[in-house]
Formats: C-alpha cells, structure tokens, sequence
C-alpha cells in the first residue's frame, strides 16, 4: 500500500490513531482525533498526549506507557480523554505498541476508541437485563451475554460481526466460533470470573473468513445471579493497515520495513539455536533490465508487474517456511536463512544454487533475466545485533558481484573496503547535488593551445571538495 493509500485510510476510521515522540509529544493525530479531541492542526504537533488525559485517569496511563519503553509489546487499558475545548470527557478504549527502529524504542503508536456507549451499558446492567439487551444494541461493538460459554442473548452487533442470524446463535457455545489455536485462551477467560485485560484471537465468521477480534470478559450481579459478558471488538481493518505497512503491495512479500524487523527477531532465534545466519541480496541486472525495456514496451509492464509476481512464487516455493524471503525494491529482493556454525558457507552455497535455479528457466514472454547474490554472515560479519550493517554488508557484496560479472559473493570486510567505500562516496555525491550545497562544488577553466601557443577553446573541470575527504 502505498503511503498516501494508507494515510487517507487512517484518516477516513472513526477511531483516533495517534503516533507520539519518547517526550510523549503527539507526531501525528488524524482527523477524527482532531475532531474528538478538539485539537487544531497548528497545536497538533505541541501537544502532549498526558495533557489529553483526565487528570485522575493521568498517572495510570504513564505507568501503561513506561511499560512499553520496559520491553512490552502491547498495552491495552481503559481511561478517560478530555477535549480540549469544551472539555468533555471521553471514556475510551486505549491500544498502543512501542514503535521500534533497530531494537531501540523511538516512539508510540496507538488507537483510542470511544467506549461511551459501552459504559452506558455496563452502568444499565445491573438494572435490567431487557433495558440491558436494548442499550447493548446501540453499541458499535458486539456483546454477548453467554452462560459458560453457551450464548444467551446477543446484540445486533454481533449478527453483523459473526454473518449469523439472532436465532442461529442462541444456544451455541462461544468456542465453537474460533479457531482452534485460540480455544484455549477463551475456555480460561469464560472459566474466570472476569478478564478485564482485551486479548486478541481469530474467529471465524458464517462464511468461512477468518476475523480479528479483540475480546474483553465483563461480569454482573442480577437478582442475585452473576451474568457473563464478552465484548468484542473486530480489529480487522487495523490488523490490514498494519500488515499492509510490513509488505509489498504486488507480491505481498515483506517489505524493507517488516525484512529489518523480522532479521531482529532472527538474531535472537540463531543465538537460541546455536546457528548462524545467511542473509543474501538477490539483484537483478540492470543493464539487462534496461535492454528488455528498450525492446518493447508492452515488456516493461511485464517487468513491472507480472514478473515480481513469478518471482516471488518461485522463492517461495523454492525455499523451507522457516526461510524469510522479501522484496525490498522494484529489482532486489532479500531472504534470511538460518544455517549451521559448522558448514554454514557450503550450506549458503547450495542456498544460492537453488536461487540461480529460480532464475534458470525462462519467465512470462521467454523473458530471461540474471540475479546477483551478495552474501553476509551473522555473527561473521557482524559485531552487534544491528540489522542494518549486516543488510549493508550483503549489498556490498552484491555491488561486487555484479562488479567481477559473477553470480554469488560473500562479503568480506577487507576485501569489500573498497566497494563500501565507493557506494558510500556516490551516496554522499548524490545527496550534495540534491540539497544543491553549491559551496562544495568549485568550477574550473582550463585553456586548450594549439601548437603555436594561441588559445583555441576551453575545458571547463569541477572539483567536489568533501566534507570528509576534502
């Protein structure tokens, strides 16, 4: 998805979706948060999230946080908003994740639902259950008042949620609407007198498709009996926009954002299995790219469009599903394998042979293209767990196999010196020239003679003095 695609998506939910700074300083609100919470665009980015808080609701929610700077990876609580205007008070439904950039915490990301008409509800309950089964139905989300699992009564949230009609429902047990994996988790939140704490798990809606829900057990006391309520709530759209920011929109393999964050959790899986990694950029040749191109234009939709396509179905079946493979740009694609300590290069060796396999046969329209692979190792070529440096030392290695015309090369620090350098040193030169530091360039003239000494034209030199290298 593409990045405006998916700012207008967050900005058309009814829900408020806010990133913060670590000073817990609002980064980004949208506009239903703007709305909710009466925050104009010119104070959005001055605006400390605390200060949304109501006051006696205020210390908690810090605690929350701290929480994920700690190593949590999800929060989920309930506390009280307050507009900025008029000051009114929004019981709401907070969701957060640490937003992380190479293990290190930089920020917050979350969502703030409205659960006014959900304590409007739960304040009745205790009244009648009748006047309960009405209220229940103005809610947006879906509440079922169950007996040990078996549903009793439902809203009509729920009937649109699940695609049942009232009647189906009645007498059916709750745990026959999830998946298997997640029964468990649910016959522990029923058999508990309550479970305040939102957990998320995947039911399965009448026809067939698969939903995400995040569900919260709630209690009552009613004529001296307790009745039992789950509250749910369909995060489906959030868990899409979510993957949607981690994956490639043509092939649906990861992108460069979910490639580093998976390689993460990679280095903590090699270390428990006394393994190491091999991490390999797979590019296609350019110059080959650009002669396909050139032949035909109807082939260069095909390279744009269906080719990736091919490819990435051909990695995939190519490779174990413990492998991960990604598409980090239009023609480089990046997989992660975990391979023994003892035999890990023979093993590389015969991982890219199964690449070069890929690209052996033939594409869509007898097109035929030429991938280089440039290997790293971790921990070899790795002195901390920075996924960056190691995809850096990968891309090396590939800049020089395609450099020698070869098909594979596994980085080595002394020998890539020089490759590393000059990527680095056409990076620097690109981004002079895009932020037009013109001071950094100096113009020369120089005369041409002709053999009688008279001055016949001119050679015109540019020297590019480098904040570094001078």
């Amino acid at each position: 998805m593409k990045d405006k695609d998916y700012k207008n998506q967050i900005d058309s939910l009814p829900e408020i979706i806010f990133e913060l700074d670590l000073d817990l300083n609002i980064t980004y609100i949208n506009n239903a948060g703007k709305k909710i919470l009466q925050i104009d665009d010119s104070n959005a980015p001055n605006t400390n999230y605390p200060n949304l808080v109501y006051s006696d609701d205020r210390e908690s929610i810090l605690v929350k946080i701290e929480s994920l700077y700690n190593g949590t990876e999800h929060i989920s609580t309930e506390c009280r908003l307050e507009a900025q205007k008029d000051h009114k008070i929004i019981p709401s439904l907070i969701s957060a994740n640490a937003i992380r950039e190479n293990g290190t915490v930089i920020g917050i990301r979350g969502m703030a639902i409205n659960i006014t008409g959900r304590k409007q509800v739960e304040d009745n309950l205790r009244r009648d259950i009748h006047r309960l089964r009405k209220l229940s139905d103005l809610s947006f989300e879906g509440i079922i008042f169950h007996d040990m699992g078996v549903i009793i009564d439902a809203n009509k949230a729920i009937s649109k949620l699940f695609g049942y009609e009232f009647d189906e429902l009645i007498g059916t047990n709750i745990i026959d609407y999830v998946l298997p994996k997640y029964k468990k988790k649910l016959e522990e939140c029923i058999n508990s007198l309550e479970s305040e704490i939102p957990f998320e798990i995947k039911a399965l809606k009448k026809n067939g498709s698969i939903l995400d829900i995040e569900m919260r057990s709630v209690f009552f006391v009613l004529d001296n009996k307790i009745t039992y309520a789950l509250i749910i709530q369909d995060v489906s759209l959030i868990k899409q926009l979510e993957y949607a920011q981690d994956h490639d929109e043509l092939t649906g393999l990861l992108n460069k954002r979910g490639f580093k964050k998976h390689l993460t959790d990679e280095f903590q899986r090699a270390k428990s299995r006394d393994k190491k990694i091999a991490l390999m950029t797979i590019r296609l040749d350019q110059e080959q790219i650009m002669f396909i191109k050139h032949l035909d234009i109807d082939l260069e939709s095909i390279l744009i469009n269906a080719i990736p396509i091919e490819i990435s179905e051909r990695l995939l079946e190519s490779f174990f599903e413990t492998d991960i493979i990604a598409r980090t740009d239009e023609n480089e694609y990046m997989s992660i394998h975990q391979i023994s300590k003892k035999n890990g290069a023979d093993e590389a060796v015969k991982l890219i042979n199964k690449i070069m396999k890929v690209f052996s046969e033939n594409f869509v329209k007898g097109i035929r293209l030429v991938p280089h692979i440039g290997v790293s190792f971790y921990p070899d070529d790795l002195d901390s767990h920075n996924p960056n440096r190691l995809i850096k030392n990968s891309n090396y290695a590939c800049e020089e196999a395609i450099r020698d015309h070869v098909e594979y090369t596994f980085y080595n620090e002394n020998s890539h010196r020089e490759t590393r350098e000059r990527i680095e040193f056409e990076k620097d030169l690109i981004f002079a020239v895009r932020e037009d530091k013109c001071k950094d360039f100096i113009l020369y003239y120089q005369p041409k003679v002709n053999k009688r000494k008279q001055i016949v034209g001119l050679e015109a030199l540019i020297r590019w003095k480098h904040p570094r290298w001078n």
